[in-house]
């Protein structure tokens, strides 16, 4: 809702407060791609590039998911 709003760093910060939580695990690789668009959308492509090194860190972002980021990545 609120990237639909357009308010990107509205949503970069609540993607932060999520990730920074550890206990939802399987929502975790989508909230890390979100993190990277709305980073882009945001003109800061080298915070959304480290923001997606760190994803593929993450221990919980498995499957079809880190396959997405590395997608996004490159």
């Amino acid at each position: 809702m609120i990237e639909r709003g357009k308010k990107y760093m509205l949503a970069v910060i609540t993607l932060i407060c999520l990730l920074n939580n550890r206990i939802y695990f399987r929502e975790r690789g989508y909230w890390w791609y979100r993190l990277g668009m709305n980073l882009k959308h945001l003109k800061m492509k080298e915070h959304a590039f480290k923001c997606l090194n760190l994803a593929l860190k993450d221990e919980f972002v498995v499957g079809e998911k880190l396959n997405t980021i590395l997608k996004y990545r490159l």
